[in-house]
């Protein structure tokens, strides 16, 4: 919002600055400015009149034109139990287009577009997703919780061989493709795409993402990633393996960059292996995590504005664990202290002994071992990362400048496994959705 404008000299004060603050020539726009209606596929709403304006992209002869006035989601059910929505489009909403609740849900084959805002929101266990198209929604693509986090139960819940794309149109960001909540959630042989900002987002606790096919997302972000989580200590557990993330690039002025995964504000125990990164400007930021795990993934081929094939950094922003910050809010929400939690995620209560600046900052007990990177950037640390007391291993790293010419699935599965010791296969055709 705008909080002044000064006619005679040209310039105008937003309301609300930025983190970042403000970038020469960083894109911006007007918002129902009736003056600047001069371009196709621009409009003006009259509210005192309730007259729209419309220039449209091509002529409207022949047109459909739809306006939806539903305030609500198309579907929403609570609490129930073994329903099962098969082979139904659901469009026109400004609201969510399925907002369900319960266990032993199914959403099969169905068709969401055109939804102001989320596709679809779903919160329980036992609920399966798949086989849907979702494109052209103002938000974001399947929001999905359940389990049990003081016990760790998991929810069973899957996402499963959906096609999302051209996602977050009205609010640019935050608005992933999927968003994973609770425990024990597998994201699995989705294909994502055609996004202003990320992919998939997690929080919670062992979840599984893998063999998705993530591309042309965070196009016009900065300091973003296709899939990210973060500024939760909490949050531990989560598997990412055997993905394509490919042509992962930003227009925007680049300031931290863009990554196909970001571990973010001393995340916890995530393991990332046996990825498959091409024409990403970096696979990863560590961004002072502990008890991380990078290792057996290609990284290969720069785009324009790459600055490292990967960074491991210890957390810049050490006083934001001061007093009583969201690190700690967030790990009083979930027993770590008890039996269970203090089985799976032993490190949490030495996490807590140490000193902010000297000991919690540094990423402690991290792996980054037995990558292969081509044609791209160095690995980028900033700091001593093999301190004894750290535990970190940063090992067997191997950086070419070329290989032979061969097809993505034949270098994955033969040539590199056969040319580089210890280098497992990766099922480079088994990513993306599952042709049945």
């Amino acid at each position: 919002p705008i909080l002044r404008i000064d006619a005679k000299a040209c310039t105008m004060e937003p309301k609300i600055v930025s983190l970042y603050g403000m970038k020469s020539k960083a894109p911006y726009y007007f918002y129902n400015i009736f003056e600047e209606l001069d371009a196709p596929g621009e409009w003006y709403l009259d509210r005192d009149h309730g007259i729209l304006y419309l220039y449209p992209k091509k002529t409207l002869a022949d047109a459909k034109i739809t306006l939806s006035i539903l305030a609500d989601s198309i579907i929403r059910m609570e609490n129930v139990s073994h329903v099962t929505l098969r082979g139904i489009t659901f469009t026109g909403t400004r609201a969510d287009g399925l907002v369900l609740s319960g266990d032993h849900l199914s959403v099969e084959r169905c068709v969401v577009k055109n939804v102001a805002g989320n596709a679809m929101n779903l919160a329980g266990d036992h609920i399966h997703v798949e086989g849907c198209e979702i494109h052209h929604v103002g938000k974001g693509g399947i929001l999905i919780t359940g389990g049990d986090r003081a016990t760790l139960s998991s929810s069973h819940n899957i996402v499963e061989n959906n096609h999302i794309h051209h996602i977050a149109e009205i609010v640019r960001t935050y608005q992933p493709g999927v968003s994973l909540g609770g425990v024990g959630i597998i994201c699995r042989h989705n294909r994502i795409h055609d996004s202003a900002h990320m992919a998939i987002y997690f929080s919670g606790n062992e979840h599984v993402i893998e063999y998705n096919d993530i591309s042309h997302v965070c196009k016009d972000a900065d300091d973003s990633s296709a899939i990210y989580a973060g500024r939760d200590y909490s949050t531990q557990g989560t598997v990412i393996r055997y993905n394509y993330f490919h042509d992962i690039k930003s227009s925007a002025q680049k300031h931290v960059g863009v990554f196909a995964v970001y571990c973010d504000d001393n995340l916890g125990k995530c393991t990332i292996i046996h990825n498959v990164f091409v024409r990403c400007q970096s696979a990863l930021l560590l961004h002072g995590g502990h008890n991380m795990t990078f290792a057996g993934n290609l990284i290969m081929d720069a785009p324009e504005g790459a600055r490292s094939a990967l960074t491991f950094n210890k957390y810049l922003c050490w006083w934001d664990l001061l007093g009583d910050s969201i690190h700690k809010q967030k790990l009083r929400e979930v027993p770590w202290q008890g039996a269970i939690w203090k089985k799976a995620y032993p490190q949490i209560e030495k996490y807590l002994s140490w000193d902010l600046e000297t000991e919690q900052s540094f990423p402690h007990w991290c792996d980054i071992s037995g990558n292969i990177v081509i044609n791209h950037k160095e690995i980028e640390i900033n700091f001593k990362w093999d301190e004894a007391r750290l535990e970190n291993r940063v090992a067997d790293n191997v950086i070419w400048d070329s290989v032979p010419e061969t097809d993505l699935a034949r270098l994955c599965t033969e040539y590199l496994p056969q040319h580089v010791k210890g280098f497992a296969p990766i099922p480079f055709e088994y990513m993306g959705i599952r042709k049945k």
